[in-house]
């Protein structure tokens, strides 16, 4: 009885970093893209409009191209990241699985 006890601590422990480690991937992706869809097109628009990037200022480009292909780029970045993080907390499940089974 004792061991599925800490068997289901050890599980909501690593329940409980999954969640974690998933808000600080979020917040740090989302943060990334604010900064590129607010702060680059709106912010900085004067300064990137002394470039030039097919007859329209590069303020421009930021503003219509560059925040949803980030946006889009963010999502496979996030799914990498994903399934790192899910792959290194399935080997700590499997050996608290393998050590509940001893």
């Amino acid at each position: 009885m004792h061991e599925s006890t800490s068997s289901e601590k050890n599980k909501q422990a690593i329940a409980d970093r999954y969640w974690h480690e998933n808000k600080k991937i979020l917040l740090s992706l989302l943060s990334l893209w604010f900064i590129v869809a607010l702060v680059c097109p709106v912010l900085l628009v004067d300064y990137l409009d002394q470039f030039s990037l097919g007859g329209f200022g590069l303020g421009f480009w930021f503003n219509q191209q560059g925040a949803i292909l980030f946006f889009v780029a963010i999502i496979f970045i996030y799914h990498g990241l994903m399934q790192r993080l899910e792959a290194r907390l399935a080997v700590e499940k499997a050996a608290d699985d393998s050590q509940a089974e001893s």
